[in-house]
């Protein structure tokens, strides 16, 4: 590529990465302020977990047919739909009365999200590279330190948690006019931009002809054990996600405050994991970065089971843990590009981010049930089934690529 190529792209991937931020300030913001505006709304505390998992099954609404979307209006107007959705989701949550509601504006959300992830590394995958996706994950990690931070400030220092989301629509409003405004651009320079770059930059006609049906997935081993993977690796990352101060509350014995503030640190340690785990399976191989990942896992959640309750030590395991563990996600998303045919990769991306969706949801249900009966070392147990089920998957995975 000539030198103007590769701004162009560069400067398209420092949007898409903007976009992307955004989508992790927005995604937290109703749980970082849950326990406010459920008493403003006067609702019980404990239905933020309905909310999540409305977001969730609206993500499963879209995540599987952002491949035909896409295929119909581009990447661009792809992107420009999802925070458009975002947009709404935020007007709803800013007129809100009734709990219900709200429950619209998180569905609303879910469907903007699925829309977008898929969207987005299909996109970087082909375009750029592994490197990039997990900047882009790292950067969803950042937003949701910043969205938590953004309305922190709201409540302390303006009378409602409302103005808050104002500033986010803001901020989403002038993505979509960055967006429209590189399309435009695009389509005005057509003539005089190699087909190399309009195709980085759009779904070629290769990929509009590509249809994948769930009958044709089930048939394919190989497709199968990676979406199986999918929904166990995104079930056990996300529920460690939101589990990380419960386990330093009752497996290290510090205090509930304590425990807010520290988790801020393991979120940086997610930062930084997506990033350098990014860098080393884009020197050597995705599966193999998987492999080593998921065995140190395993490790380390024995570790948690075992280790006695020190402050010190659950700290410094659960850290290990976040940084080890975070990377899998956008590495995973990269491995259908290593492990199937390029053409294929928005379809197959979008079932996979269903399969890890109802991970998510089932395996954090299961965990709760799991604390609620025995103790959360029980629950860490789970984790290391769960991680060596994906183990033994990828084992599977790789003698069939053989």
């Amino acid at each position: 590529m000539s030198n103007f190529q590769q701004q162009v792209s560069k400067k398209f991937y420092y949007l898409i990465a903007t976009c992307y931020m955004t989508a992790g300030i927005v995604d937290v913001i109703v749980g970082s302020v849950w326990p406010v505006i459920a008493t403003s709304l006067r609702v019980d505390i404990s239905l933020i977990g309905v909310l999540v998992m409305l977001s969730y099954i609206g993500s499963i609404a879209t995540s599987p047919n952002t491949y035909k979307i896409r295929k119909k209006i581009g990447t661009n107007y792809t992107m420009v739909l999802s925070m458009l959705c975002f947009v709404v989701s935020l007007t709803i949550y800013i007129f809100a009365k009734t709990i219900y509601s709200l429950a619209i504006g998180m569905f609303v959300n879910g469907i903007g999200y699925g829309l977008l992830e898929v969207n987005v590394s299909s996109y970087v995958l082909k375009a750029y590279g592994i490197r990039e996706e997990a900047i882009l994950f790292s950067l969803w990690s950042l937003g949701s330190v910043i969205g938590s931070a953004i309305m922190a400030i709201s409540i302390s220092y303006f009378p409602s948690y409302q103005s808050g989301f104002g500033v986010l629509i803001g901020a989403l409003l002038i993505n979509i006019a960055l967006l429209i405004r590189t399309k435009a651009k695009w389509v005005v320079e057509r003539q005089s931009l190699p087909k190399e770059l309009l195709e980085l930059h759009s779904v070629t006609e290769e990929e509009k002809k590509i249809v994948v049906k769930v009958n044709d997935i089930i048939k394919n081993k190989k497709e199968v054990f990676v979406l199986i993977c999918f929904f166990l690796v995104q079930g056990v990352v996300i529920t460690l996600n939101t589990i990380a101060s419960t386990i330093l509350v009752t497996k290290g014995g510090i205090n509930d405050n304590t425990a807010v503030s520290l988790v801020i640190i393991y979120f940086a340690a997610l930062f930084f994991g997506r990033i350098v785990f990014g860098k080393f399976a884009e020197k050597s191989s995705v599966m193999k970065v998987i492999k080593i990942n998921t065995i140190l896992v395993i490790m380390l959640f024995i570790l948690l089971y075992l280790s006695p309750n020190n402050k010190f030590i659950i700290f410094s395991i659960l850290i290990l843990t976040g940084f080890t563990a975070s990377p899998l996600l956008p590495l995973f998303n990269a491995s259908i590009k290593e492990l199937f045919d390029i053409k294929f990769l928005s379809a197959l991306l979008g079932y996979g981010d269903v399969c890890g969706v109802i991970g998510i949801i089932i395996i954090s249900g299961l965990s709760t049930l799991i604390m609620k009966m025995t103790s959360i070392n029980y629950v860490l147990l789970s984790f290391v089934l769960f991680m060596l089920i994906v183990y033994v998957l990828l084992r599977k995975i790789e003698q069939i690529k053989k």
